[in-house]
């Protein structure tokens, strides 16, 4: 699999040899998270923007953070429910994650992976993780959102 690939990725073992031969883990989202890929200073200024303008509106919150291996920022964002994988990758996109990182996601959907957003972080770092608030109103909110 090469670094920019949106072929099916099956094999969390592999995803792991991956981000072993760049000394970092492997971050697998949980159903209820984003993984948000901010590669310039405009991508975390937008990020920073959609924090401020939905974080209330969409009940997420910032669960962790991390430099990643080249000096940019990793963010996982928790929201209130599971969202789809398609959902996830619009939403990442969004929040200004990497748009090509968020297009090869949307092949790896359509190749039918298992692994279709993950990050590498780096060994050694630890997870700040906070408990969830269910809200069964999500996705009424998110279709009645006013801009």
């Amino acid at each position: 699999m090469s670094k920019f690939s949106g072929g099916k990725t099956d094999s969390l073992d592999e995803l792991k040899a991956a981000a072993a031969e760049n000394n970092c883990g492997v971050v697998v989202p949980n159903d209820d998270e984003l993984q948000i890929d901010l590669d310039t200073p405009e991508a975390i200024a937008q990020y920073n923007t959609m924090m401020a303008d939905f974080k209330d509106q969409l009940k997420v919150r910032e669960l962790d953070s991390w430099a990643s291996k080249s000096g940019n920022r990793h963010v996982v964002v928790q929201f209130p429910q599971a969202v789809s994988n398609e959902m996830r990758i619009a939403l990442q996109a969004c929040f200004g994650s990497d748009p090509k990182r968020e297009i090869l996601s949307l092949m790896r959907v359509l190749n039918g992976s298992k692994y279709t957003s993950v990050l590498f972080k780096p060994l050694g770092l630890t997870t700040n993780t906070m408990p969830k608030a269910p809200d069964p109103d999500f996705f009424d909110r998110l279709q009645n959102l006013t801009v």
